[in-house]
C-alpha cells in the first residue's frame, strides 16, 4: 500500500504512542512482579510458618498482603489493559492516517481524544465495598 507522500504522522503523536508503549510495558511488567512476590510470600508462610520464626512469617505476610493489596487497589493490570488498547488505537488512526486518503488529521486527532479517554485517571478501590474512585 503506497504511503501519501505529504502526510508524517505528528511528533505529538508519535510521542504519545511511544510513552503509552513504555507505560503499557511498565504496568505489566509492575503487575506481574507484585503477583508473583505476593504468591510465594503468601506460599512461603503457609508452607513454612514453622521454619521460618515469628519475624521472617510476619514479613512475608506483610509482603503478600502488600503486593496484592497495592495490584487490587490501584487495578494494576486494568490500567496496563487500557493502556494496551489505547496504543492500538492510537497506533490504527496513524496507519489509517498515513495511507489512506479518506483518513483527515481531525480524524487521528478524534482517535487520540478516544484513546485518552480509553486510558483514564488513576484507578484506587476502596476495601470497605464503596466502589472505585477515578483521580
Amino acid at each position: 500500500m503506497p504511503h501519501i507522500a505529504d502526510r508524517e504522522t505528528p511528533a505529538e503523536i508519535a510521542d504519545q504512542l511511544r510513552k503509552w508503549n513504555r507505560i503499557a510495558r511498565c504496568l505489566r511488567i509492575l503487575q506481574v512482579s507484585l503477583g508473583i512476590l505476593g504468591t510465594a510470600s503468601a506460599f512461603a508462610v503457609t508452607t513454612f510458618a514453622g521454619e521460618l520464626g515469628t519475624l521472617l512469617v510476619k514479613v512475608f505476610s506483610f509482603a503478600a498482603a502488600l503486593s496484592i493489596g497495592i495490584l487490587t487497589a490501584f487495578d494494576i493490570g486494568g490500567k496496563a489493559n487500557a493502556t494496551r488498547q489505547a496504543h492500538r488505537l492510537l497506533s490504527l488512526a496513524v496507519v489509517r492516517y498515513l495511507y489512506l486518503p479518506a483518513s483527515s488529521l481531525d480524524n487521528l486527532f478524534d482517535s487520540y481524544a478516544q484513546a485518552q479517554e480509553i486510558i483514564g485517571g488513576v484507578t484506587y478501590r476502596r476495601l470497605d465495598g464503596g466502589g472505585a474512585e477515578r483521580a
